[in-house]
């Protein structure tokens, strides 16, 4: 038996082709790395840049159902919330551009 064999029975069918895949490009002696190296750098650091908005929707529907609940520290998780889309909103408008610039020179 393999050493990297997984039941894939008990997967979903999206996580199945991907784990064909995987085993398909590590079975031509490449690693699963560089099958997602096809993506540049610049495009990972921006996918990892909007990433954070995902978490600050979920705090700002943590926040708002803390006030339906009357609990005061849903303005908290709220000011909080915004604090962090305020960063990452610098970062990405502000600091990749400039970072994607520098790769370039």
């Amino acid at each position: 038996m393999r050493k990297d064999f997984v039941d894939q029975r008990s997967f979903p069918s999206f996580v199945t082709h991907e784990l064909r895949c995987r085993s398909h490009v590590n079975s031509q002696g490449s690693s699963g790395d560089d099958a997602e190296g096809a993506r540049s750098p610049n495009a990972r650091l921006l996918f990892w840049l909007k990433v954070p908005y995902v978490a600050d929707v979920a705090l700002v529907i943590i926040g708002t159902g803390l006030l339906l609940a009357d609990n005061s520290i849903g303005w908290w998780v709220l000011v909080f919330a915004a604090v962090r889309a305020i960063i990452g909103t610098v970062a990405l408008f502000w600091l990749y551009p400039r970072l994607q610039a520098r790769r370039r020179d």
